[in-house]
């Protein structure tokens, strides 16, 4: 549930800043990109969780 998506999408968030840590990785813009990507996966998954923390008490 609700914990596994949180981890992938940490996981999901780590791998990609290992990624932008990495040299010659499609230069500075593209290194941005992947943590923007990263960051937005990882806020969309709050976002289901949290809808599904909600509907609990309604």
């Amino acid at each position: 549930g609700q914990l596994l998506g949180g981890d992938a999408a940490l996981s999901q968030q780590e791998s990609a800043f290992g990624q932008v840590a990495a040299p010659g990785s499609g230069g500075r813009v593209g290194q941005l990109e992947q943590e923007v990507a990263a960051l937005r996966g990882a806020v969309d998954a709050l976002k289901e969780q949290f809808e599904s923390f909600k509907k609990q008490f309604e």
